[in-house]
């Protein structure tokens, strides 16, 4: 069960990989740090050392969803419903500092169309173009997280703006 490029039903998920059973702990470890970066970042916020805008009732889920999201060893489309949904409740408070990773959530949900429904039967059968799609979408979720926290850190830090509005995003995304 399981070489390189193998694909198999594990407890009734497929999965495709070298079926090594300790690939999931490295993803594991990083999603425990994660959650103990979360819970920090909650208690500076209970703590008074850090501004709390009603807006990051939205903006907050979003980017714990995303930090929980990327270490899963198995990365369903289904997750990015998830996401998206989050991204889309953001868009909706109006002040929100998610409209750039708003977009790349919507980015990666569209990478992720063309490989499950489509692209799915060329990802079984190794194909290059397709594991590159993959790739593209893991990377714009990661980068997502990564831009999702530092515009949440930003605007809650002494001195940061609740809407942390940039050019980009005003030429983006009007608000």
């Amino acid at each position: 069960m399981g070489g390189h490029g193998t694909v198999w039903n594990r407890l009734g998920a497929w999965q495709l990989g070298a079926g090594q059973p300790a690939l999931p702990r490295g993803p594991s470890r990083l999603g425990l740090v994660l959650a103990a970066a979360v819970l920090g970042w909650r208690l500076l916020i209970a703590s008074g050392r850090a501004r709390w805008q009603p807006e990051l009732a939205a903006d907050a889920p979003l980017a714990a969803t995303l930090l929980f999201l990327i270490p899963s060893p198995v990365l369903s489309p289904q997750y990015l419903l998830w996401v998206t949904g989050l991204a889309a409740a953001c868009l909706a408070t109006g002040r929100t500092t998610q409209r750039p990773v708003a977009l790349a959530v919507l980015a990666a949900a569209g990478l992720t169309q063309v490989i499950f429904p489509v692209g799915w039967p060329s990802l079984l059968a190794g194909s290059g173009a397709v594991t590159c799609v993959l790739a593209a979408r893991n990377g714009l979720l990661v980068v997502a997280a990564a831009l999702s926290c530092q515009r949440i850190l930003r605007a809650t830090s002494p001195g940061g703006t609740a809407s942390a509005g940039s050019a980009f995003t005003a030429s983006v995304m009007p608000g």
